[in-house]
């Protein structure tokens, strides 16, 4: 079965491009061919639950990469840490297929 990746943004934000190189290098280094979805979380069509994470997030099957938080109320903002790294996404793609199974 596939992972859902999501990539939680606003525009605006410096750190989305970096993200989504990450991102790439992620799947590429685990080698799996996961379903990649991407959210503006100023967009109304974003769930409330997602929409008080920092830009840019990483949800791997619905679990923030590094944190693995399902929601986060408040308000968006950048994170201080600029994008999680292609390493944790990497760990959090390889703790899906774990649990995934």
């Amino acid at each position: 079965m596939r992972p859902e990746v999501v990539l939680l943004y606003f525009e605006g934000c410096p750190n989305v491009k970096e993200a989504r190189k990450n991102i790439e290098e992620a799947l590429l280094t685990a080698g799996v061919a996961a379903l990649w979805k991407e959210a503006d979380l100023q967009s109304p069509a974003t769930p409330e639950a997602w929409r008080g994470f920092p830009s840019p997030t990483v949800l791997v099957e619905g679990r923030e990469v590094g944190t693995g938080r399902k929601e986060c109320r408040g308000t968006p903002s950048c994170r201080m840490a600029g994008a999680p790294s292609a390493d944790k996404i990497v760990a959090a793609l390889e703790e899906y297929g774990g649990r995934g199974r």
